[in-house]
């Protein structure tokens, strides 16, 4: 499934009758089909807990409120906490060994285009931002640190939307980056890996690990196929297929 929108739990004291309001959000701020129950005050945090009790990391909210001094009064408005529906799994951090931390930096915030999250003042570690919102991270170990003190080499692929990933090889190539497809020749042309399906193409970071921005492609896959993104499109007769 793909991205849920936040819930909320919020109580509305009014008139001394407590409402609690839980559901999701929409994106225009609206509350969608809120579960609503007018509770007397006596009765608030028993109801409450009830109210909730199919979800039970939301009891230590309301219990929270329900104790608190001062639920009273008219039109008052209580947050309980927000929660994120439950999300798939994914890959949320990696770590490469690196010569030089300052170097690696560079690189993968002027070249990739990582963002600089955090430089550790107590070691030679440095993490940085893959893509937007915090979703994904990569740290950077130097040769003094317990990660960094073996060097060896390592891949990870970062995703791309299509058109990014179309327009990266040439970009790459301008900055004196390399790119190469599946097969290990060298080009700016994405190759197509067909039982996924996905798009790829491959160069190497100043430490020699192998990098790789990949796009995930729509329509039936083709595990015999191993080819040319030109040679996809011609097949599947979709010049820009992709996967969010």
């Amino acid at each position: 499934m793909g991205n849920h929108l936040p819930v909320f739990f919020w109580i509305l004291v009014t008139k001394g009758k407590a409402q609690i309001m839980f559901g999701p959000i929409n994106q225009n701020g609206k509350h969608e089909c809120p579960a609503q129950m007018r509770i007397p005050p006596e009765q608030f945090s028993r109801a409450t807990l009830a109210a909730v009790s199919v979800m039970p990391d939301e009891k230590r909210w309301l219990r929270r409120l329900s104790e608190a001094k001062d639920i009273r009064g008219s039109s008052l408005i209580f947050a309980l906490g927000r929660r994120t529906q439950k999300k798939g799994m994914h890959l949320y951090e990696t770590h490469l060994p690196v010569a030089s931390t300052e170097r690696s930096t560079k690189f993968y915030v002027d070249i990739v285009g990582l963002e600089f999250a955090y430089r550790d003042p107590g070691r030679d570690v440095v993490f940085l931002w893959i893509g937007t919102g915090r979703r994904s991270m990569l740290g950077l170990w130097g040769p003094t640190t317990n990660r960094g003190s073996d060097p060896h080499r390592c891949h990870f692929a970062m995703a791309l939307s299509l058109p990014a990933l179309v327009a990266a090889g040439k970009r790459l190539n301008s900055l004196g980056i390399s790119t190469h497809n599946f097969d290990g020749e060298e080009t700016t042309e994405p190759s197509v890996i067909g039982w996924m399906p996905s798009a790829q193409l491959y160069f190497c970071d100043p430490d020699a690990h192998s990098l790789e921005f990949i796009a995930l492609l729509d329509g039936p896959p083709d595990p015999a196929f191993i080819g040319p993104l030109s040679v996809w499109q011609k097949r599947s007769g979709n010049s820009f297929a992709e996967s969010e």
